[in-house]
């Protein structure tokens, strides 16, 4: 079975690192030839300069197709609807060489091509909507709710999405929470599939040995001693991304123990997470930032004793999912996290998460972290990495994506032998 995999996000970025290649690779390999996949996706021209030739070879002897096309921010409303066009040219002329029997679209812009390109053909779609897309834009300011032409998008890509979610053939979110929503809209719970946002256990968790020397290595390269407890945060500092939250949970463990560091791994300019540290009188001396590649991740967590993941609550993070949770936990880090999604849910399954509601919450939380540091982890049956694993690792999420595959194959068999 062909399959055209659309995607805005870039196979070159983080994101598509962590969330795209996985599953498509992993796929391939599990089912074969049974799974032939073509990738239409949009890179940004530095990161698809520096690694883009590499990761074409990668992917041609894996036996996948990929067309990448650039990723265009000047003007930026023309340029997004330029994309577009070029997103279903692009996509359209390869189906009507290739004859796809199947498209895959990794969110909104992404959907609405496939939408289109299946109202032409009659070939089944994958809506892979992730969150509520147009939600966030409006959400976080992206999209201003008082300005006229922003409205209008807002309200376009919300209709979009009741034709997308009724047309798609199958329909995957990143959380129940999300599926809830989408059964009270009248979606049929049989188009739904849950598949959280996991990680690759084997590539995060690194043995004892390996663990020990990381930490150690990266502890002397930042100057932190040894017998400190660093807190790490890793990823954007975008305001929607609650870096206060940061500083709170920073302030909390501080009052419990002066000696703890905090650590940023971020592409970010961090001024001014800097500034809040200081207004609130902490010290900038048991701050450190840095930037850490994907291959550099596992050794930057096994320097760490607790890791973070913080975000603005709004409505559109009911569907979200966070992908670093998974991979805090996969090295055997505990986590606070804001509740968005299923985290409280999945924190009553799984140890070593501690979800916060409010900003009110964090110094009991982190209270709870030290609890489990000092004491709590001892008592576990098995470290972190295994107890999470069934729920939250890459296995998990491509038993899943092929559970939906293997739905679409028997359909389109019978649908063949109803045609012959």
């Amino acid at each position: 079975m062909r399959v055209l995999y659309l995607t805005y996000d870039g196979l070159t970025d983080p994101l598509g690192r962590s969330q795209i290649l996985p599953y498509i690779v992993g796929l391939r390999r599990r089912i074969g030839e049974v799974f032939a996949p073509d990738i239409v996706s949009f890179e940004k021209t530095e990161r698809y300069a520096a690694s883009g030739e590499k990761l074409r070879e990668m992917l041609s002897t894996e036996g996948i197709g990929w067309y990448p096309q650039k990723f265009h921010t000047k003007p930026p409303l023309l340029s997004k609807a330029y994309d577009e066009w070029r997103f279903f040219q692009v996509a359209w002329k390869l189906t009507r060489e290739r004859s796809y029997d199947v498209y895959h679209a990794r969110s909104y812009v992404a959907g609405w091509v496939a939408h289109r390109l299946s109202a032409r053909t009659g070939q089944p779609w994958i809506f892979d909507m992730r969150g509520f897309w147009a939600d966030e834009r409006r959400d976080y300011g992206f999209w201003p709710q008082g300005h006229p032409l922003y409205n209008y998008l807002y309200h376009l890509w919300k209709k979009r999405e009741q034709t997308m979610l009724r047309a798609a053939t199958a329909i995957i979110v990143l959380t129940e929470a999300a599926k809830e929503v989408l059964l009270s809209w009248g979606i049929p719970p049989q188009k739904i599939t849950v598949i959280p946002c996991v990680a690759d256990y084997e590539f995060f968790h690194l043995a004892p040995a390996q663990r020990q020397q990381a930490r150690q290595s990266i502890r002397e390269t930042l100057n932190i001693p040894a017998d400190a407890t660093l807190l790490l945060y890793s990823g954007s500092l975008a305001s929607h991304y609650a870096p206060g939250d940061i500083v709170d949970i920073f302030e909390a463990a501080y009052r419990i123990d002066p000696k703890v560091f905090l650590l940023v791994l971020t592409p970010n300019e961090t001024s001014s997470l800097e500034r809040l540290i200081q207004q609130r009188g902490l010290p900038l001396s048991q701050y450190r930032a840095a930037f850490a590649s994907r291959m550099e991740m596992p050794s930057y967590l096994s320097a760490a004793d607790v890791g973070m993941a913080t975000v603005l609550p709004t409505f559109a993070k009911v569907g979200s999912s966070f992908t670093k949770v998974a991979e805090y936990l996969a090295a055997d880090l505990p986590v606070i996290a804001t509740a968005i999604g299923d985290v409280k849910k999945l924190a009553g399954q799984l140890p070593g998460l501690f979800p916060y509601q409010s900003r009110e919450e964090i110094p009991s939380v982190v209270e709870r972290v030290f609890q489990f540091l000092r004491q709590e982890r001892f008592t576990l049956p098995a470290p972190l990495s295994v107890l999470t694993r069934p729920i939250l690792s890459l296995e998990v999420g491509l038993d899943r994506y092929q559970a939906v595959y293997e739905g679409l194959f028997q359909e389109e068999e019978r649908r063949r032998v109803l045609t012959t």
